[in-house]
């Protein structure tokens, strides 16, 4: 144990080395040009990033005076000088001439270089095992240095897989945020260190990543990252289950659980907790059923349990729940000194036949429905009720007990407050919706919801699981044909001739009629009075022709 620490802190004072020796190599690199060329004293001058910046020469020619916003600093021929944020080199002067407007009639350009200097981030991750089992722990340490030739402030996080707990943070910098993250802001001199070291514990096997991120630069956004692979051994123990049954409602349903451990396990102790939902009916010898109000529990072994070889457990059941439920298994042992742990769930979904509505007969006089409350599940239902939406509505049906495959028949009729918005025919449209509302053999209470769509003119109704094709009223009123397999149908008698036209319009052509035979009648019998007669010559033209 002495010699693996002092392995951990050799490697650790290796890889600070290590950062020193970045610090000096990239310190220059850390440095972002925003000007490079030359410059004449007493003149503004802006660099890449919009700073306006100015020079002075000291003589004689020897140094230079470089003002930068909020900052100035001296610079030495052949030579660079940093201040916080900018660092300037000064590389020489070249006579231009002279002007003798000036006191200084000498005339000089300068050699400048104007860079922005920047933290560098460097970040070292180390694991003290790159390799442990289930339940065993291990230690991360993340090293955080500035390597650049500026403070800077450094965002760092480190984001762990789930199935690595943190379980010990010391006192430090670093702090657990949401998702199992850690997070860190801190303001970092050039060459300053800071650590973040935590101990994680594997809670099952799997090959896993810890990722470390620090963005900085006051130019950009910059991120150095570092990660770290965990190896976390397969548990010695695999739990194969098996279920058989088709998960019908009230139908037995078989687990069986294969406990196969690849090694030699003490203090096994294996617990299985099967819901109420699920009404446990018996188990094998090798496992202890205990009964609650809330559901059963399967036990196997104990704290002087040893599991060296294949062991089966049975659990004999009966479905007495429509939708999901959860079977949850925990197991626990003692394996090479280290204790570990296995829970998995298994999940258990129960079917049943919907009840619904079918519309059996209909009477367009009066808009009354005959319908079917239809059980197709394998089991019967109890307590059945159908009602309706309509406020202030008790149950329109109510049944005691519909049978397997069975159905039971009422009658009823949507109100005429139901109506809706105008069909394209002008006919106004309701709703006839409602629930169905029944018990299993089980006690749970189920609801299936129903909606019929009426048309209030023709009256013609279909049911959600009805497939509605053209419907218009029978000639005889009285005749209705009954749902055939979901299909509602009627042949409806075609109009022919004049009876296509509106019978407002065929009274007006017929009084019409009538006044134009009165008319031609009246100048027939004045013709002959006169004796005179009127015929129709070839030309199409009425003449008078005396007799």
């Amino acid at each position: 144990m002495h010699s693996k620490k002092r392995l951990v802190s050799v490697v650790l004072i290796v890889a600070a080395a290590l950062v020193a020796v970045l610090c000096v190599l990239q310190g220059a690199a850390a440095a972002t040009t925003v000007f490079d060329g030359k410059v004449l004293a007493g003149y503004k001058y802006n660099t890449t990033t919009g700073n306006q910046f100015s020079i002075v020469s000291v003589a004689p020619l020897s140094k230079v005076a470089v003002d930068l916003p909020g900052e100035s600093l001296i610079v030495e021929n052949k030579s660079c000088s940093a201040v916080k944020k900018f660092q300037a080199c000064y590389d020489g002067a070249t006579f231009k001439g002279y002007n003798h407007s000036l006191a200084d009639r000498e005339v000089y350009e300068f050699r400048i270089k104007i860079s922005l200097v920047a933290p560098e981030i460097v970040v070292v991750k180390i694991l003290d095992k790159g390799q442990v089992d289930v339940g065993e722990s291990t230690v991360v340490h993340v090293n955080i240095t500035n390597a650049g030739a500026a403070q800077g402030t450094a965002y760092f996080s480190e984001v762990v897989p789930t199935q690595l707990k943190i379980t010990e943070l010391p006192s430090q910098a670093c702090e657990i945020s949401l998702n199992n993250t850690l997070t860190m802001i801190a303001d970092l001199k050039d060459g300053e260190l800071r650590h973040c070291d935590y101990k994680i514990t594997a809670l099952g096997p799997g090959i896993y990543t810890v990722a470390s991120a620090v963005s900085y630069d006051i130019i950009k956004t910059v991120t150095a990252t570092a990660s770290a692979t965990v190896r976390v051994n397969a548990l010695p123990l695999f739990v194969v289950e098996n279920i058989s049954g088709n998960l019908l409602l009230g139908d037995p349903l078989n687990i069986s659980l294969l406990l196969r451990p690849t090694a030699s396990l003490g203090t096994f102790v294996l617990n299985t907790w099967v819901p109420s939902r699920i009404k446990v009916t018996s188990v094998n010898k090798e496992a202890v059923l205990a009964r609650q109000n809330d559901g059963a529990n399967v036990a196997y072994g104990d704290k002087t349990t040893s599991l060296d070889g294949d062991v089966r457990i049975n659990i004999s059941s009966q479905l007495a729940y429509v939708g999901t439920s959860v079977i949850s298994i925990n197991s626990s042992w003692l394996y090479n000194g280290l204790q570990q742990s296995l829970a998995k769930d298994i999940l258990i979904n129960v079917t049943f036949g919907r009840p619904y509505l079918r519309v059996s007969r209909y009477d367009n006089n009066t808009g009354k429905l005959s319908m079917d409350v239809v059980n197709p599940a394998h089991l019967a239902i109890y307590n059945v009720a159908v009602i309706p939406e309509a406020a202030g509505r008790e149950a329109a049906f109510s049944a005691g007990e519909i049978g397997s495959s069975g159905h039971a028949s009422f009658s009823d009729a949507p109100e005429p407050s139901q109506a809706q918005q105008p069909s394209s025919d002008n006919s106004s449209q309701a709703s006839y919706r409602g629930a169905i509302v029944y018990h299993t053999g089980y006690g749970q209470e189920l609801a299936e919801p129903f909606s019929l769509a009426v048309n209030t003119s023709s009256r013609a109704l279909a049911a959600n699981n009805i497939n509605l094709t053209e419907i218009k009223p029978p000639a005889d009123q009285s005749e209705v044909n009954n749902a055939t397999q979901g299909e509602i149908t009627r042949k409806p008698k075609q109009p022919q001739g004049m009876n296509l036209m509106p019978a407002e319009i065929r009274t007006a052509l017929v009084m019409v009629a009538i006044i134009i035979g009165i008319i031609v009648i009246f100048f027939m019998i004045r013709g002959r009075e006169r004796g005179y007669s009127v015929e129709t010559g070839s030309d199409g033209e009425s003449r008078e022709i005396k007799q």
